[in-house]
């Protein structure tokens, strides 16, 4: 399968062309879910090591005939190419893009133009600090997840990873360098910038924690599933500190934007 192809023992030219992924003609075999729909797993990745974000996932049809794409090898199932269609975004300057894949085959040798493959390592170890997580080894998720930033120092996912479970550790200082790095390899996803904002928060700085807050505010529209937690961060941040009229004002807007947790201690309507 695509999480146990090793591209190191294969040889991808240095320049595609452009071509693999772009029409339902030349279709991939590294979808961006590889391995299933849980992007965790996810091997195809921007070049620049951030990940990619999904924007919509479409059925494009089957088609009988063979892929024209470079292959593993390997046979499809069923003998049916199924093609899908991905909407994704990556850091400037690659942007968003529309892939074709294949569904039914594993493993072509290489990625498209302005994207790249997780090293095979770095999903392993990936997986084994999860794992450990899910069992309770903290220690040895921690171990883990390091040795997965040491594979792979500039990529999103292994930066992202070992910081949260820093937080898990209450080592919030390594925890803000790696959100702070996650951020400058994929600007693009606000989370990092609220949880290094949450770290700065753990450690005293409430002004920087809530300057976070304010600048996603500016840049995250209401349609962004992020925005009304901001929204109650903000209000819950203006009622400790003794403003609690325009406090009360965020946390209702939150509340009435699904935002369940801020649903508590409001004022009656």
């Amino acid at each position: 399968p695509q999480r146990d192809l090793d591209l190191a023992a294969l040889r991808c030219p240095a320049d595609p062309g452009g071509a693999w992924g772009t029409s339902d003609e030349t279709p991939l075999e590294w979808g961006p879910a590889a391995a299933g729909d849980e992007l965790f797993f996810a091997r195809l990745i921007c070049s620049n090591g951030a990940d990619l974000a999904v924007r919509a996932r479409e059925g494009a049809g089957a088609r009988q005939a063979p892929s024209d794409a470079a292959k593993s090898g390997l046979a499809s199932r069923k003998g049916l190419e199924q093609i899908e269609r991905w909407r994704v975004q990556c850091p400037a300057p690659v942007g968003r893009r529309v892939l074709y894949t294949n569904a039914n085959r594993c493993g072509s040798p290489c990625p498209p133009a302005g994207f790249a493959v997780l090293p095979l390592m770095v999903v392993r170890l990936l997986e084994s600090s999860r794992l450990a997580m899910e069992s309770g080894e903290i220690g040895k998720a921690v171990q883990r997840g390091a040795e997965a930033l040491k594979a792979g120092p500039d990529l999103e996912r292994t930066n992202a990873w070992l910081a949260r479970l820093m937080v898990v550790n209450d080592r919030h200082e390594e925890a803000l360098t790696l959100f702070r790095r996650a951020s400058r390899i994929n600007p693009n996803d606000p989370y990092h910038i609220l949880n290094a904002g949450i770290a700065d928060q753990k450690l005293g700085r409430e002004d920087l924690y809530f300057n976070a807050i304010e600048g996603l505010l500016d840049v995250v529209g209401r349609e962004h599933p992020l925005w009304a937690e901001l929204k109650c961060r903000k209000g819950a941040v203006l009622v400790l500190h003794g403003d609690r009229d325009e406090g009360q004002t965020h946390r209702v807007t939150a509340c009435n934007a699904g935002f369940r947790l801020c649903c508590t201690d409001l004022p009656p309507k």
